[in-house]
């Protein structure tokens, strides 16, 4: 096959470098969603409002009556 005669790639699909940073970033997604169940669980007050997406994956703010503080962290995790 000639160079003219290759298959050119797709500039619709993603590079392997991609795809794994979407696997690292939702990931990233379903751990953060469970944490948000385990809070409105605990806290059915707490409003969250979702920021765009980061380097590192995504994050939000949590508005509720309860300020949460490391002494939480055992009870979001076993919820």
């Amino acid at each position: 096959m000639s160079a003219e005669q290759q298959p050119q790639p797709d500039p619709q699909r993603k590079t392997l470098d991609e795809r794994a940073k979407m696997s690292e970033w939702n990931a990233s997604a379903i751990v953060r969603a469970r944490d948000a169940t385990a809070i409105l669980r605990l806290w059915p007050d707490a409003q969250f409002a979702y920021g765009p997406p980061v380097e590192n994956g995504f994050y939000y703010d949590v508005e509720l009556s309860h300020r949460i503080s490391p002494e939480d962290f055992a009870a979001i995790e076993a919820e």
